[in-house]
Order: C-alpha cells, then structure tokens, then sequence
C-alpha cells in the first residue's frame, strides 16, 4: 500500500523508468509521462509542466537518447503494457487505455511494431515460458 504521494520529480512507486537522466528537466518530464500514461497528453503538455519550450524539451531528449520525447513517451506506454500482459490477466481494451493508448486497435499496431508479434501472442508466449520455469 502506497502511504504517501511522492513529490513531482521523484517516481512513483511501481514500475520504475527504463531510462536515467541526469538533465533534471529530461527526468521531471519522462516522470510526468509516467505518472500521466493514462491521460492523453501531449508533448506539448510535458514541456508545459517542466517549464521549457517544446523545441528545447525535443533538442534536450535528443541529445540524452537520440530521441524524440515522442519516442519516449511511446517507449514508457509499451513498458507499461507489457508489464499489464505479463502480470494481469486484463483485457487488450483495458491495458490500451491504462497505458495511455487511443483503442485498442492502436495498442496492437504499435505493439507490434515494437515487439514484431501482438499482445496476445505475447502473453500467451510469456506465459508458457513461465510455467515452464515452474514446472522445473
């Protein structure tokens, strides 16, 4: 149980970020997109809250990562999905909205692209190779 909300710049508990910056204002805004994964935000949005303007939040992420905040934000909303596959039994409409993607339809898309393979797929993989492990 979650006994108290951690300030804006520090990560909530759950899934922790995949990347690491050390430009505070790159960190603040990757942690508003995860905090926000279930808004439909904009890059916009994100530069609004960490005080900078959208170019100069896009020339900061490219040069930390070599991508755009898009790319980023992207990136956190897949994260997010798999871990929903691989640790829920919730719907593909559900885990879309929760992580922030337009229906269900998108989700599959951009899973897809990423991943080379559909949600269900996915899990149904992951989950076989996890019973496997058990039954060892």
């Amino acid at each position: 149980m979650i006994d108290q909300i951690e300030r804006p710049e520090k990560p909530q508990p759950g899934l922790p970020l995949e990347r690491f910056s050390s430009n505070s204002a790159v960190q603040k805004a990757m942690l508003f997109m995860q905090q926000n994964l279930d808004r439909s935000i904009t890059v916009s949005d994100t530069a609004k809250h960490v005080e900078m303007s959208r170019r100069q939040m896009e020339r900061q992420f490219k040069h930390e990562f070599g991508l755009t905040p898009s790319e980023i934000l992207r990136q956190i909303r897949l994260d997010h999905a798999e871990l929903l596959l691989l640790t829920t039994d919730k719907s593909l409409t559900d885990i879309a909205a929760e992580a922030g993607f337009a229906d269900d339809s998108h989700f599959i898309r951009i899973f897809r692209q990423h991943w080379r393979t559909t949600p269900n797929v996915f899990r149904a993989e992951h989950s076989r190779n996890a019973a496997n492990v058990r039954a060892h």
